[in-house]
């Protein structure tokens, strides 16, 4: 997924549209695919899958690069280099011990990680922050030569061997700063208990505190908007009040349509010179990792895709693809993102008993109507 988006940012600001297309729509059914493969897993990927995906990979990166002399030729090998980095160092390993390079073990990056002692989601997410680092650079370095390419994939690979070195280094040295230094973590860390007495009444704090910054924030209010708005809010409150058990579905709908115009607003009054609210919205990101990682509730549960898609919400507005009126629509996207999860980790960890997410959309609902009716 992280390889397909960034072969359809390079290929769009190439002006290779049918690459970009493809990238595109491949992107949105491993998105459909990951909804039920991410563990706990109900679907799972076979050889007829997974082939299909390398072979687009390859070709659509060979496409870009071959049809645009400013890209290096050598740039798939950072945009598709960690399945190859582990593929020749399996084949590596099992040649080596005098087996088929094509026999079935339990040697691969996530296997050796797991053996290391993270989780089956560490793992997971270890795997997309090394992938993350390599588009990242395939990205910065799209323009460099060849031999730049090189020494960086070099760079990666020698520093994954040497971690996977000193992670099976039984040298007395390594291992006693090894037990200092997780002694130290777990001394100085803060228990799960004590960790979600904190970020979550943060989290119910800075929700609606970031609600109602952006609702004063926004200058680009229409009468009709708030007219439509009032109409709608006018509509929902009869509804929550004769049906109560529509209240959930009712708040989930006025965030959603709500929160990307309110985004969008604000960013245009960014650009006009008012406040930035990036430090806000950083904030409310780590808030949600932090309640999703630590609670003990069967509320809210995090999984791979959850910090993949948090990810690509925070690396997604470093890269100002497409701009309208001179707003970055990336920066919306991660902010309106933002914004969702932060709203789902509260429904899910109040269990939709408390008022608060009712009274937060409701007030920001208010103050949009009056700002636009009455200002």
């Amino acid at each position: 997924l992280l390889s397909f988006l960034t072969l359809g940012l390079l290929a769009y600001q190439a002006e290779q549209t049918e690459v970009a297309l493809i990238a595109a729509a491949i992107c949105g059914a491993i998105f459909g695919f990951l909804r039920f493969n991410t563990y706990p897993a109900q679907v799972f990927m076979g050889d007829t899958g997974s082939q299909l995906l390398g072979f687009l990979g390859i070709t659509l990166a060979l496409r870009l690069t071959q049809a645009v002399e400013v890209y290096s030729p050598l740039l798939p090998i950072l945009l598709l280099g960690l399945p190859v980095f582990d593929t020749v160092r399996v084949m590596g390993e099992r040649l080596q011990k005098g087996l088929s390079p094509f026999a079935a073990d339990r040697n691969h990056l996530h296997h050796k990680l797991m053996g290391f002692g993270c989780s089956h989601p560490e793992a997971v997410f270890i795997i997309y922050l090394f992938q993350t680092a390599l588009v990242g650079g395939s990205y910065l370095l799209r323009f460099h030569s060849d031999w730049i390419l090189l020494l960086a994939y070099g760079g990666f690979v020698g520093a994954l061997l040497s971690l996977f070195a000193l992670a099976q280094s039984e040298n007395p040295v390594t291992l006693r700063l090894a037990t200092a230094a997780h002694r130290l973590f777990l001394r100085r860390f803060p228990s799960r208990e004590q960790m979600i007495r904190i970020v979550f009444p943060a989290l119910k704090i800075g929700f609606p505190a970031t609600l109602m910054f952006l609702v004063f924030q926004a200058t680009h209010f229409s009468q009709w908007m708030g007219g439509i708005l009032l109409a709608a809010g006018t509509l929902c409150g009869l509804l929550i009040y004769s049906a109560p058990a529509l209240k959930g579905l009712l708040v989930r709908l006025g965030l959603y349509l709500l929160s990307p115009m309110l985004v969008l607003q604000t960013e245009q009054a960014m650009a006009d010179g008012a406040l930035p609210n990036d430090l806000l919205f950083g904030l409310l990101v780590l808030l949600c990792f932090l309640v999703a990682r630590f609670t003990r509730r069967r509320g809210f549960r995090s999984t791979p895709l959850d910090f993949l898609i948090l990810l690509i919400a925070v690396g997604g507005p470093l890269f100002p693809v497409i701009e309208m009126e001179g707003v970055r629509m990336s920066m919306v996207a991660a902010k309106t993102l933002t914004l969702f999860y932060a709203f789902e980790v509260l429904m899910n960890e109040l269990r939709e008993k408390s008022p608060l997410p009712l009274a937060s959309v409701g007030v920001m609902s208010a103050a949009v109507v009056a700002k636009s009716l009455l200002i």
